[in-house]
């Protein structure tokens, strides 16, 4: 082998490492076994669910990225005294000099690249080893997945730690294709962009005609159907729990909305919202919710999700509704019905996401009603089936569909079409009737909508920072509760973790 690979392999084995260095800092003593790991197929399996495993973890996926960090800096939730995590204030208030927020933005940081360099190593080692992948499509597939991987954890730290788009703040970021212990190469933004978009267009064409999830409707590829037999390959089963297609295209048009591209945002958009089966039945189908609802992260719907075993110790921590000390994560009554919420032009009593996704009965210590979300609900767990807990329990959404509807009407400007969609989308949320006669009402639909949907998802403030708010809704001065809090430009770029300039920092 090349003396690079062996460093190659070696990064497969450092998942749990906490800051760059430790990361980087190869240590001979696992040659041996690590030299073996991608001489099967069951070795790239291994590596590649690994960068799973870590997208769920308490750092990423499993609470920061979408119940926490990133819901705080875009004003979501309001804090008992005394009850809440310490870094939720200075977050609230994009205090990134606070010693504890610098600590959650380094396990960020440092969990997210841990992601990228398994992908790497997994990608380099392709080259060599590849061959062992005897199915042409399964690793067409694995390499896709890959690709996708290391474009979805640099595109979420360009959102946390990059510029404004088409602000005056310019920063660079470090993007790895390697597994070496020399310093990751940092780009200037536009080529930086263009390393993700490439990633995401590699992924995009390895994937296009051999993930099954192109082929086959979503009951068959998972193996639930009459014909479980349409994907052999066991590996390639539960698309909807990895990178598929589907998911590549969905990240592609969240990057080019981001930049501004709108008409290349749209078109990916509408490729998943219009994708069918066969039988020209829609793949993917708005959910909806009801009283018999369990499955209230509407995993029918998403694009790309985790099955998280460990969630209902993680949500338990912030939405248990048994206890009433144990209540963090929470939101005011009169928030929830204000207009920029649930309360414009009908009844929130009608709306099902007002409806289902929140308990109003819940009571703190002091017997104050304190509305918790139950996205994540884990009750009722013992009642479902091993492939409900997997695909529509324990799930945590990284993308959905509903979301992609959003994108595609804020990209277009034909009436007609975005009318078309949102008649489809406010059936499935059971929202009042309303035809768009301009695209100023559109947006402000969209604006409301992002901060509803996708509330405890982690993607407000994203929303924010691309279209350079300096306002945010609910944001207080904690010495002025009726000041105008304005946002600054750097409130939205989060500095970069100092272990990327002292490897002592812990």
């Amino acid at each position: 082998m090349k003396k690079n690979t062996i460093l190659i392999i070696l990064a497969a084995f450092i998942l749990s490492a906490t800051s760059c260095s430790d990361w980087l800092d190869v240590r001979p003593k696992t040659e041996q076994t690590a030299d073996i790991m991608f001489l099967s197929y069951q070795g790239y399996k291994d590596a590649l669910t690994g960068c799973y495993i870590k997208l769920k973890s308490r750092s990423l996926y499993g609470e920061h990225l979408t119940m926490t960090t990133v819901e705080y800096l875009a004003q979501h939730w309001d804090l008992d005294a005394g009850a809440s995590s310490i870094t939720a204030a200075p977050l609230k208030r994009w205090d990134y000099v606070d010693d504890n927020v610098k600590r959650v933005f380094q396990n960020i940081y440092s969990d997210m690249y841990n992601v990228i360099i398994q992908a790497n190593a997994i990608i380099l080692a392709l080259e060599e080893t590849g061959y062992v992948i005897e199915n042409e499509a399964s690793r067409s597939v694995i390499e896709g997945e890959a690709h996708a991987l290391r474009a979805l954890c640099h595109f979420e730290g360009l959102r946390l730690f990059g510029q404004v788009p088409g602000g005056r703040i310019s920063v660079s970021l470090p993007y790895s294709e390697d597994v070496s212990r020399e310093a990751v190469k940092y780009y200037p933004n536009t080529q930086f962009i263009a390393k993700i978009e490439e990633d995401l267009n590699k992924a995009e064409q390895l994937m296009a005609t051999n993930d099954p999830i192109t082929r086959y409707d979503l009951t068959s590829v998972n193996g639930l159907g009459a014909t479980p037999s349409v994907v052999t390959d066991e590996y390639l089963r539960y698309r909807q729990l990895r990178m598929n297609y589907y998911a590549v295209k969905a990240i592609q048009a969240r990057l080019y909305l981001y930049l501004g591209n709108t008409q290349k945002a749209h078109e990916a958009s509408m490729t998943v919202i219009d994708a069918v089966n066969s039988n020209d039945a829609r793949k993917f189908s708005l959910q909806s919710l009801n009283n018999n609802s369990n499955f209230f992260a509407l995993p029918d719907e998403c694009l790309f999700m985790l099955n998280c075993p460990q969630l209902s110790n993680y949500s338990a921590t912030f939405f248990e509704r048994t206890s009433t000390q144990r209540i963090y994560l929470y939101m005011d009554p009169s928030k929830l019905s204000d207009p920029n919420m649930f309360g414009e032009n009908v009844s929130v009593t009608t709306n099902n996401r007002y409806q289902f996704l929140w308990d109003f009965t819940t009571r703190n210590q002091y017997g104050a009603e304190r509305p918790v979300l139950i996205k994540y609900d884990q009750t009722s767990l013992s009642s479902l089936s091993g492939t409900d807990l997997m695909l529509r329990k324990q799930v945590i959404p990284v993308v959905r569909l509903s979301e992609m509807y959003l994108i595609a009407m804020e990209t277009t400007n034909d009436l007609e079409l975005i009318n078309t969609l949102y008649e489809r989308y406010r059936g499935a949320r059971n929202i009042g009737a309303t035809v768009f006669e301009n695209k100023a009402d559109v947006m402000a639909m969209v604006t409301k909508e992002y901060r509803r949907e996708l509330f405890g998802e982690g993607q407000m403030f994203y929303y924010y920072k691309r279209t350079k708010a300096d306002r945010m809704l609910w944001a207080i001065d904690p010495n002025d509760p009726n000041a105008t809090v304005v946002v600054r430009e750097a409130d939205y770029v989060v500095p970069l973790p100092v272990s990327e300039f002292d490897p002592d920092f812990k």
